[in-house]
């Protein structure tokens, strides 16, 4: 998967026959194509096995049929940076304040920074 990774454990009685027993492994590496972008890990079905999750609280459906949410914002974004989209679901909850000239976000970021408008 990674330059450097543990492959296999050579177990022996000496330090000698280690080392032998280590010369006669042989291994076949099969080059894959780059997978460089979230996009191109959908598009190929890169997945880790069984590492599927769906994370809901409340009814969505129910809400956009309701005519409660008057105001739908739709799009994608993406960041450049891949270190980190693995760890942690995102999600945001957006609402107006003032007439709307109040933007309130409540954001599951580790990002610290803090913007307001208005």
């Amino acid at each position: 998967m990674c330059v450097l990774q543990v492959i296999g454990v050579v177990v022996a009685d000496t330090h000698e026959n280690a080392k032998l027993a280590a010369t006669k492994v042989v291994i076949e590496y099969e080059e894959l194509p780059a997978i460089l972008s979230t996009q191109e890990a959908v598009d190929a079905k890169s997945f880790h096995p069984n590492s599927e999750k769906c994370l809901k609280k409340g009814d969505v459906d129910l809400c956009f049929q309701s005519g409660q949410c008057d105001k739908i914002i739709d799009g994608e974004v993406h960041l450049g940076g891949q270190e980190h989209f693995y760890l942690e679901p995102q999600s945001s909850l957006v609402w107006t304040m003032d007439s709307d000239s109040e933007v309130h976000m409540i954001s599951s970021t580790q990002d610290l920074n803090i913007c307001t408008y208005g």
